[in-house]
């Protein structure tokens, strides 16, 4: 990967804030935990498959033909899942909020 695209969660809400604030597309993803994520700026304008990175949504993608299990980069060499219990706990956090009317944002 060429480009840095792993921030800490301030870093990736003050990124966003930026682009929002020029109007330019971006994406972005946060932790449950809101501890780290990621942000590339204008998604559509460059390769994404070069950092390891796809998505669709609705009519809109990145070009998905790369993926497979050999050419994604590792930056987890180990993947231990949460508990169930720890899911739901998570879960049942951001889903109230959400049921408030909590943003999850600063």
């Amino acid at each position: 990967m060429s480009a840095n695209i792993y921030y800490s969660h301030e870093e990736v809400y003050a990124l966003i804030n930026k682009a929002g604030a020029k109007h330019q597309p971006c994406f972005f993803i946060l932790d449950y935990d809101g501890q780290e994520g990621v942000f590339v700026a204008d998604p559509m304008a460059q390769d994404l498959s070069k950092l390891g990175l796809a998505f669709k949504v609705g009519a809109y993608s990145s070009d998905d033909s790369w993926l497979s299990a050999s050419n994604v980069p590792p930056r987890i060499e180990q993947v231990y899942p949460e508990t169930e219990a720890r899911y739901a706990e998570r879960f049942n956090i951001i889903h109230s909020g959400l049921l408030h009317g909590d943003s999850f944002s600063n």
